[in-house]
């Protein structure tokens, strides 16, 4: 069994991409109270890129290490792959100690059918404010044995010395060598692309890919997506992106288009070093604004880029 040491998490929060905004101000809400850890998967990129193997991370993480879990629950949840993860995990974890450590806040009037009892308490996010349900978390982490109220100012002034000298630390790293990562990590997005529209391309329905110079495009059905990364300086980070758009028309690097495009998606992003192994991209501009991760490592990229293009193939928008 768990002890009170061995909690990493005050805090795990599930949720699917959709629910991000969300579940970010319900962390910041708890965070104002609870000196421990708030697991969120967006904000935890440092610690998930120590552990490399990131299914049994979610397992860990929501069957042990978290001392309490809140579920965000809307009708797909439980059916990604990273929720169905967790919901094994949280199911386990409610077998084998109850229900008094999973709080369940419903999106959209759903909730668990299978395993959370009805009769339970179950707070839904039209009911009750954001306040409040931090307000019922604070209340059962205080139970559970959590330290809630002001951190002790000592350690608090150690924690942000180390916090700043660690950033420091990675923004002279980022300004040495970011702009050759910029170029190595670009590349190798383009070839994960590459191998993911081979794996998609079936006999009847191909997606094709096409690289040149510093860009790539892939065409699926009746959509396209563009990428270009742009690097102004040799050594340096000034005016460098990497860009992509997602067009509801058929097109080509020699810019010849089937059809009057019309953009569904565009994005930036820069290049971003979040912790001491990990490069990848950090989100800075998103048309239309929608929820999305702020980092994202080289294959996360590759893969929600497909996923983008796959579902507004399928949806009918081209």
């Amino acid at each position: 069994m768990t002890t009170q040491a061995d909690y990493r998490w005050d805090v795990a929060i599930s949720l699917l991409s959709q629910d991000e905004a969300y579940a970010a101000e319900l962390k910041a809400e708890l965070e104002r109270h609870v000196r421990g850890r708030v697991f969120l998967y967006s904000r935890a990129q440092e610690q998930i890129s120590q552990d490399g193997q990131l299914v049994e991370y979610f397992i860990r993480v929501f069957r042990h290490e978290a001392r309490f879990a809140i579920i965000l629950h809307r009708e797909r949840w439980g059916t990604s792959r990273y929720t169905a993860v967790e919901q094994d995990a949280l199911r386990t974890r409610y077998l084998a100690e109850g229900a008094h450590r999973i709080l369940v806040i419903s999106l959209d009037g759903t909730y668990p059918t299978t395993w959370y009892p009805e009769d339970l308490f179950r707070p839904s996010a039209e009911e009750f404010s954001q306040a409040q349900i931090a307000a019922i978390v604070i209340a059962r982490l205080e139970q559970a044995g959590a330290a809630i109220g002001p951190e002790n100012p000592v350690s608090k002034a150690v924690r942000l010395r180390q916090e700043r000298a660690r950033k420091e630390h990675l923004a002279s790293r980022l300004a040495a060598h970011g702009a050759q990562v910029l170029e190595q990590e670009a590349t190798a997005l383009f070839e994960q692309l590459r191998e993911l529209a081979s794996q998609i391309s079936e006999p009847g329905d191909v997606m094709t890919f096409e690289a040149r110079d510093r860009r790539c495009c892939l065409n699926y059905r009746g959509c396209s997506i563009v990428w270009q990364w742009h690097r102004q300086y040799q050594n340096s980070l000034d005016g460098a992106e990497l860009a992509m758009s997602i067009l509801n028309a058929r097109t080509s690097l020699t810019g010849r288009r089937i059809g009057e495009p019309r953009i569904l998606l565009q994005a930036r992003f820069d290049v971003a070093h979040p912790d001491e192994k990990l490069w990848g991209w950090s989100l800075y501009r998103v048309e239309p604004k929608r929820p999305m991760p702020g980092f994202l490592s080289t294959s996360e990229l590759a893969h929600w880029e497909l996923n983008e293009l796959v579902e507004s193939a399928a949806s009918g928008e081209a």
